[in-house]
């Protein structure tokens, strides 16, 4: 049990693992916390998998009896439930996932302090396809990924066909420079969504949210503790935004370097 701020006067935590036989895992954690005006609030979440070998399946459930913005004494709980199933396979040069993830429906509070999304609309229950997978056909190059798509309901920046890939490259698992002292890394990606819905504008009409393809490049290298890095964010120029409204940076590079050194 701690005392925290004034979002939560008390909190009371607890967590439990338990593995019965091999292969197969149990685990939950639960938590309750005391916030100002006499609320209370309350989550809990727990997961079973089962594997044998490379093949794991996978479910868990979260259920909430909790506030959104505990400062705010007008706030009040909601009550929420979401389930996930997953079936994984795990091998050395190849891991995958695919699952069913349901949310439960959620009202979100108003941003009165943020002009251009003052408000957030009303998610419904919704169940998505996810997906998620890693490629390293050789120790130097990873191929990853993830995929989530809904199936059934809706929400505000939880767009169709929302993904992400990306290529990296690692020099330092070449082991042509055995004691570790040079090491460069090459990361490409790609990450992009259909047509959505961006939150509700100050006169409650739905903004929507245009499909996008955005395209990242990252460069580091190391050199004993000399380490530099260079990010390049939309470098296609895509001129659409993530949230209507506010420009995202076109060509947007971030460059630094970091020396570690001991006497």
């Amino acid at each position: 049990m701690g005392y925290a701020d004034g979002r939560a006067s008390s909190t009371l935590e607890g967590r439990l693992a338990w593995i019965p036989v091999q292969g197969i895992v149990v685990n939950g954690d639960a938590r309750r916390r005391r916030h100002a005006a006499g609320r209370t609030s309350s989550e809990a979440h727990a997961s079973l998998a089962i594997g044998r070998g490379p093949v794991a399946l996978v479910g868990s459930l979260a259920r909430g009896n909790a506030l959104q913005a505990a400062a705010l004494p007008s706030d009040s709980v909601q009550q929420t439930s979401d389930r996930a199933v997953h079936v994984r396979l795990t091998t050395a040069p190849l891991a995958v996932s695919l699952g069913l993830v349901t949310r439960d429906a959620y009202r979100p509070l108003p941003f009165p302090e943020l002009p251009l999304l003052p408000a957030a609309g009303p998610s419904s229950r919704a169940t998505y396809l996810v997906a998620e997978g890693r490629l390293q056909p050789v120790s130097a190059l990873t191929v990853s990924g993830w995929y989530q798509d809904p199936r059934s309901g809706s929400a505000d920046f939880q767009p169709p066909a929302l993904a992400r890939a990306q290529v990296t490259l690692r020099s330092k698992f070449w082991r042509t420079f055995r004691s570790g002292a040079f090491d460069l890394k090459v990361r490409f990606a790609i990450e992009s969504w259909g047509e959505g819905t961006a939150g509700l504008s100050s006169t409650g009409e739905v903004i929507p949210l245009e499909a996008v393809t955005y395209q990242e490049w990252s460069v580091a290298f190391q050199i004993v503790g000399f380490t530099a890095f260079w990010d390049l964010r939309d470098a296609a120029l895509a001129q659409k935004q993530y949230v209507p409204g506010l420009p995202y940076p076109h060509n947007a590079q971030v460059f630094g370097v970091r020396w570690e050194f001991s006497n």
